[in-house]
């Protein structure tokens, strides 16, 4: 009895205990049912908020985890808003969702989204189609739901009535604003539509020269950058037709070198042109600032000077409008990074990263200085000023500016034999063999200080020199810009040849400066087979160059390297294509995107200045429109190869109109000229030109 007694107790709180879990469940499940929809709402009002905040701060930060954090709220904001939408329809006329009237055109405001963000990336511009479809279908739905919901109470009448005319006019909205920001950068569109309708200015205002003289205040700069906008994206888009410069442009430009304030002024017209076009490209800003400046447009400069000093209030001159940074990446740091990831802890899984060619992400990021600004600056308006001698065209790359520094140096044997050097270092097949080549030697001469002038200051260029040679490798080796295949294949040989060499390494791997002494002894010393590696003879090359630069005081080396890497910057400005610049505005920008806006700026699209008489150039090695596009001795050699065509040079790569580049008269007499300095230039070190084009000692 006393069992059976004790199993019944034990049925009967099993019991209780089920039917409390079965009151528990059905207890959430009434409370979900009941809040579901607030719960849902009240979620993407959250997301909204988010974006509202934090969507605009992209333009200044590099930081990935603030862009994953926006790009998870930018998609999971439209699948909720359209989900919320959907989920209302089985809700109709319940006795607990009787706002359900007023919370349906609420969802078409939420997918109207923010004004701070309506593309996350380029590629969103281009799905606006695809956004007008969703306008459609989404509002039909929202008025199913009103429709169904409405039982002629009329308190909420005309709250929803305003709620969807305004949800439905900012989804369109958005929409439109994709549109616009699509036509921009439609494969095969030929004219770049005005962006703003700003302060009217008369031709000779919009000349640079004359902004050069007597912009200076920030209100000024404001209206200025808006004046100029569309002239600066149809630039950097490759789609400006170049203008004749007045004479007295350089007699201009010398006053302006002379001017103490200009780097602060000068690169704060491209910040503020970049970040319109940012507002017009990503958000819907663009719009609202375009009414505004046609509305300033329309009234007096009082009020105009009124308005922008309330606009400098909320954006006052100290706020950045991107993220003033120089992504860093060091061909040799990232190999010691790896292998001191390898030596760690998580060795064995990293190594296997490494093999499977993961990237680990070994790059950081830089200020960008007030030296390297000023250098920049002060070297464009130097060339800008040389109108009748040395002209630098922007469609190749020929070190014509170290040669100019190499030359003002004199130093005599050791100049001449730095110049074939030079020559030699531009004349690689590829551009990026050029890049490889002084990115080593800048690092040699970076960390070899202390053996090459001990008693000498350090010059101010020397850290802008090796910032700016990280740049452009980063530029090369992460973003793939001139590279192409054969260009990644040579940058990972010359990744494998240092992994290799530093397997027998075995000092601290903290001490930066001996590793780069240990890469550059075995570069010099060790013995080699017969037939080199793709990558060695760029190696040697750099050595080569750090020889005859240790022999300079160091004022003079670093200003012939801070030339090269100012010269190949700009080159790479024009040559990284359209969509680069205005795709990496989203993601803090560019140094190279201000340094081509800049050159618009001060009407430099180069070439500067084209001879009328067409008189043979005096360096025939120097007449190709553009180098890049040679990729071998036995190209140039071609009787069909387009650098014999007869035509006038062109101003700019932009005027090209995007076809291969063509150079003028003198340039079938070059080919030869080309093929005997480079192989003699190789021979008389000891580097052998084979049949094939391969090179051996």
């Amino acid at each position: 009895m006393r069992t059976l007694k004790n199993a019944g107790i034990k049925v009967g709180s099993a019991l209780r205990m089920d039917q409390y879990r079965l009151t528990s469940h059905v207890d959430v499940e009434q409370l979900w049912n009941e809040w579901e929809i607030q719960l849902l709402v009240l979620a993407s009002f959250a997301l909204q908020v988010f974006l509202l905040l934090f969507s605009g701060t992209r333009k200044r930060s590099t930081s990935s985890k603030l862009r994953v954090l926006v790009w998870l709220a930018y998609v999971l904001a439209d699948y909720l808003a359209v989900f919320i939408l959907g989920h209302m329809t089985l809700h109709i006329n319940g006795p607990r969702h009787g706002l359900v009237l007023f919370w349906a055109p609420f969802m078409l405001l939420h997918l109207g989204g923010q004004e701070t963000i309506t593309a996350f990336s380029m590629e969103d511009n281009m799905l606006w189609k695809r956004h007008l479809l969703s306008l459609v279908t989404q509002a039909g739905l929202a008025a199913y739901v009103v429709g169904k919901q409405w039982q002629g109470d009329r308190r909420l009448l005309a709250p929803m009535v305003l709620m969807f005319v305004s949800g439905t006019l900012k989804y369109a909205g958005r929409t439109s604003a994709l549109m616009h920001a699509a036509k921009q950068i439609t494969p095969g569109s030929s004219n770049i539509s005005l962006l703003y309708k700003g302060v009217s200015s008369k031709p000779e205002d919009l000349f640079p020269g004359h902004w050069v003289k007597v912009e200076k205040s920030y209100a000024r700069t404001w209206m200025y950058a808006d004046n100029t906008v569309s002239d600066c994206l149809a630039f950097l888009m490759d789609k400006k037709p170049l203008l004749p410069r007045p004479q007295e442009f350089p007699f201009q430009l010398e006053g302006f070198l002379s001017d103490d304030q200009r780097v602060h002024i000068h690169y704060k017209l491209p910040e503020l042109q970049l970040r319109l076009l940012y507002d017009f490209f990503y958000t819907k800003l663009g719009a609202i600032i375009a009414s505004l400046f046609i509305y300033i447009s329309s009234v007096g400069t009082g009020r105009g000077e009124i308005f922008f000093t309330m606009a400098t209030t909320v954006h006052p001159e100290s706020r950045p409008h991107w993220s003033q940074k120089l992504a860093q990446y060091n061909l040799i740091g990232g190999c010691i990074e790896v292998k001191r990831a390898a030596n760690g802890l998580g060795g064995v899984l990293r190594g296997l990263m490494h093999v499977a060619g993961i990237n680990q992400g070994t790059w950081t990021h830089a200020e960008v200085s007030h030296e390297l600004k000023r250098l920049v600056l002060d070297k464009l308006a130097d060339v800008a000023c040389r109108i009748h001698e040395d002209l630098w065209d922007g469609s190749k790359f020929t070190g014509q500016w170290a040669k100019l520094e190499l030359r003002s140096k004199k130093q005599g044997t050791s100049s001449s034999t730095l110049l074939r050097l030079l020559a030699r270092s531009i004349e690689h097949p590829s551009f990026i063999s050029s890049v490889l080549t002084w990115h080593i030697a800048t690092d040699i001469c970076f960390f070899d200080e202390d053996h090459l002038d001990c008693n000498d200051d350090s010059p101010s260029s020397r850290t802008p020199s090796w910032e700016l040679s990280n740049y452009v490798m980063f530029l090369c080796a992460e973003d793939g810009i001139m590279s192409g295949n054969d260009g990644q294949i040579l940058l990972e040989s010359a990744r494998e040849f240092i992994h290799y060499y530093l397997r027998s390494y075995q000092e601290s791997l903290d001490a930066t400066t001996a590793v780069v002494r240990h890469i550059a002894g075995i570069i010099a010393h060790e013995a080699r087979p017969q037939e080199l590696v793709p990558v060695e003879p760029a190696l040697i090359l750099a050595l080569q160059l750090v020889q005859e630069l240790r022999m300079m005081k160091a004022s003079d080396r670093w200003g012939i390297i801070i030339n090269v890497w100012m010269e190949m910057l700009c080159y790479m400005s024009f040559h990284c294509g359209p969509d680069f610049h205005i795709k990496h505005l989203s993601t803090g920008g560019e140094f190279i995107t201000h340094v081509k806006a800049l050159i618009h700026n001060l009407d430099l699209p180069y070439s500067m200045s084209v001879p009328e008489n067409d008189e043979e150039p005096s360096n025939p090695g120097q007449s190709f429109a553009c180098m890049s596009e040679v990729r071998s001795l036995e190209d140039l050699q071609k009787k069909d190869n387009p650098y014999k065509q007869k035509i006038k040079p062109c101003k700019s790569y932009a005027a090209m109109g995007g076809g291969m580049p063509k150079a003028n008269k003198a340039a079938s007499n070059s080919c030869a000229n080309l093929n005997i300095v480079a192989t003699n230039g190789f021979m008389a070190h000891g580097i052998h030109v084979n049949e094939n084009g391969g090179y051996h000692q």
